[in-house]
């Protein structure tokens, strides 16, 4: 089994910076595009009077994100619901609702921010068509006014969101690794591992 990474974020020069549109979004889950009729049919997509908002899961909560880099190899990353909380706020206080750009290269106008929130369905927030993404899990939309951006959404070339931005990674331990440590050396290693 590949190790796991638990990403978080711990200090001023952290955190997401950037949405990027993306072709293959790392979360798997693509974004809806709809128009004006999306009231009634929120989540069915036309070509005619249209809204120009995309809508998806920006951040997936508990879910194993395959990664592979020269350092570590082959890995996954999970954003836990209290890591995607932090992000979150740093988002939100460094203003960077409308940073975006396509598929993590080439800064956009012409697209921004109309709505954030996090999936709970304890509080009945489920959006429809994304019952299967955890809860904690951090959902966005942006209205794109950009004709060309709005026109490669609609065909395709871009399915979903990616965040952008510079995380610290904690090692999960494998099941075999925490039946091996007493209870009380749990802590020990964690704190370890934060500094």
């Amino acid at each position: 089994m590949l190790p796991i990474y638990k990403i978080y974020i711990d200090d001023e020069v952290e955190g997401v910076q950037k949405i990027s549109l993306v072709h293959s979004p790392a979360v798997e889950s693509d974004f809806l595009c709809f128009d004006e009729q999306a009231p009634s049919q929120p989540f069915k997509f036309e070509t005619d009077e249209e809204q120009r908002i995309v809508f998806g899961c920006a951040i997936r909560a508990d879910y194993p994100i395959y990664r592979r880099d020269k350092e570590r190899g082959e890995y996954y990353v999970v954003f836990d619901k209290q890591s995607i909380k932090d992000i979150n706020e740093r988002f939100a206080k460094e203003n960077n609702f409308n940073k975006v750009n396509l598929d993590h290269s080439e800064d956009t106008d012409g697209v921004y921010m109309t709505q954030m929130f996090f999936k709970d369905v304890e509080n009945g927030i489920n959006p429809k068509n994304f019952e299967d993404i955890e809860d904690g899990s951090l959902f966005t939309a942006y209205k794109v006014e950009n004709d060309d951006v709005w026109e490669a959404a609609k065909n395709g070339e871009f399915k979903g969101f990616s965040v952008e931005g510079v995380f610290r990674l904690l090692e999960v331990p494998t099941e075999q690794q925490m039946e091996e440590v007493e209870e009380d050396e749990i802590d020990k290693i964690i704190n370890e591992l934060l500094k």
